[in-house]
This record gives C-alpha cells, sequence and structure tokens, in this order.
C-alpha cells in the first residue's frame, strides 16, 4: 500500500508538473549554450532516477526509525500525507465504499451523453490550445499563453499562482519600458535569483544536518509547497 501510493503519488505530481518544468529549462539552458543540449538532458534523466531512488530509500528509512520528525516542529505522523490524513484516508474510504457497495457499484456503465460530453470537452480543449499557440507564435502582444490550458488544474498552479502572475507583471513592465534589450539584459538576473534560491535552501539544509549533528534544534528549510491536503 505504501508503495501504491508513494510511487502513484510521485508519478501524479510528476506528470503534470515535471514535463513542462524540465522542457521550459532546457530550453532556456539551449538558449545560453545551444551545445550543450544533449548533455543537459541527459542530466536531467540521471537526476531523476538518482533522485527517486535515494528518496524512496531514505524515506522508508525515516518512516522505520523514527516517529516524528526532528526539527523544531516535532510533527508526527512523518510525511501525513502518505501516513496521515492524505492518501491512506483516500484508500481507506475507497475501500470501505466497494465493501459497502459492491464492485459493480463502481462498474456501472456511463450513460452516452456523459462519453459525449468528455469527447467534446477533449477535442474543444485540444483546439482551444492550438489556438492559443498559433495566437502566441503569430502575434508577439497576444498576451495569453497555450501553458495556461496545461496547467489550469494541476497541483503546482493551484500553489503557485501568484508567483507566476508576479513574474508575467515584471516581464511587461521590463518589456514596456525597455524593449526586447532591457529584457535580454535582464534574463542573466532573473535566472540568477532562481539559481540564489536553489542554492540557499541547499546550504540551509546541509546546514540543518549540522545542527542535528551537533545536538541543536533546527527547522525545515521551505522550497515548495509540502502537500496538496
Amino acid at each position: 500500500q505504501y508503495w501504491v501510493q508513494h510511487i502513484g503519488g510521485m508519478w501524479a505530481y510528476s506528470s503534470d508538473q515535471l514535463p513542462i518544468y524540465a522542457t521550459h529549462g532546457l530550453r532556456v539552458a539551449s538558449d545560453l549554450a545551444p551545445r550543450a543540449g544533449r548533455r543537459l538532458l541527459g542530466a536531467i534523466i540521471a537526476s531523476l532516477v538518482i533522485s527517486y531512488a535515494v528518496a524512496g530509500a531514505s524515506t522508508l528509512l525515516c518512516y522505520y526509525s523514527y516517529n516524528n520528525t526532528l526539527d523544531k516542529s516535532h510533527t508526527a505522523p512523518i510525511n501525513t500525507e502518505i501516513t496521515g490524513n492524505g492518501n491512506p484516508v483516500w484508500s481507506m474510504t475507497h475501500t470501505l465504499s466497494v465493501d459497502k457497495n459492491g464492485i459493480a457499484a463502481a462498474k456501472q456503465p456511463h450513460p452516452p451523453t456523459k462519453f459525449l460530453r468528455g469527447f467534446l470537452l477533449a477535442i474543444g480543449t485540444f483546439f482551444a490550445t492550438a489556438v492559443l499557440a498559433f495566437l502566441n507564435l503569430r502575434f508577439t502582444w497576444w498576451p495569453l499563453h497555450p501553458i495556461g490550458m496545461l496547467m489550469v488544474h494541476s497541483y503546482a498552479m493551484r500553489r503557485i499562482w501568484f508567483s507566476i502572475f508576479a513574474g508575467w507583471l515584471v516581464k511587461v513592465v521590463v518589456v514596456r519600458f525597455g524593449g526586447a534589450g532591457l529584457f535580454n539584459r535582464a534574463r542573466p538576473f532573473f535566472i540568477g535569483i532562481i539559481l540564489g534560491e536553489v542554492v540557499a535552501v541547499g546550504l540551509f539544509t546541509a546546514l540543518a544536518v549540522v545542527l542535528h549533528a551537533l545536538g541543536h534544534q533546527y527547522e525545515i528549510p521551505k522550497f515548495l509547497p509540502l502537500t496538496q491536503f
């Protein structure tokens, strides 16, 4: 049950975030270093494989070694999304519902109208995304990007929509008052902000490990939203 939820959760999060983030990062890196594209793609794939393996093993080690987190909060149980009120509650509720109502209730055929609505929705979404992509590539003044159609219902969009809006607003102001020249000159600065945040979180994480080894209290650095629940 743990591995079903753990691997399934990683796949669910990755499927609506990772391809978009990875391809966007690959595009930015390719603009800065055109010859590094294939090597960078290989590095991304290798980092994903290694990180999933290390994260899975270390997570199990923590679950079976400690009954609460070691930071100042002393949260118990560890990772409530997997072991507390997240996926386990959903799984138990679904299991009890099937046991009470029978598996046949969950497999009742859908009416043709529901299938038709879903089919029309998929076709409409495809054409809407295609139209947005065409307008975005054809007209520089077009404000809507097709990625919005892909990300609108994702876990990430519900958590970081304000950050995306703030970045868009800064971009509009830079282009409006400085043009394409200022935009190109400002790109290294904003990419540096992103890299600076990553480096800062890494350093604070290393500091937490050192503080724990010395017997001092520490706080967990928060980089992204911790849970969807």
